[in-house]
């Protein structure tokens, strides 16, 4: 499930837009400022908010609306666990993902 969404999600993985190349290793946390991008207009925004920030583009299909979400995303290395699950937390979303597993590790609020 993509961070900060409760909807049905196929996860595509994160793109480094600074070399094209994908990360294996870490924890992507997605940024509270591109959530629910999906349109072309909104994946501009993404672009640029992600080269003013880390560099990292996550993406994953809503498989409920056919939409394709996109999200610049800070990567965490994977012995951050708690730092990640903070910013994630700062940022609204209701999980974290480790890439070199495919997991997501819910935020919990209480």
């Amino acid at each position: 499930m993509p961070c900060g969404s409760s909807a049905r999600a196929t996860r595509t993985g994160s793109l480094d837009i600074r070399t094209m190349t994908e990360p294996t290793e870490g924890i992507a946390v997605s940024y509270a400022a591109t959530q629910n991008s999906h349109s072309r207009d909104q994946l501009d925004f993404v672009v640029e908010h992600a080269l003013q920030h880390d560099g990292y583009v996550g993406g994953w299909l809503n498989t409920e609306n056919d939409l394709y979400y996109f999200d610049s995303t800070k990567l965490f290395p994977e012995d951050q666990l708690e730092e990640a699950l903070q910013f994630g937390k700062e940022n609204g979303q209701t999980s974290v993902y480790i890439l070199s597993t495919g997991t997501d590790v819910y935020i919990n609020y209480e």
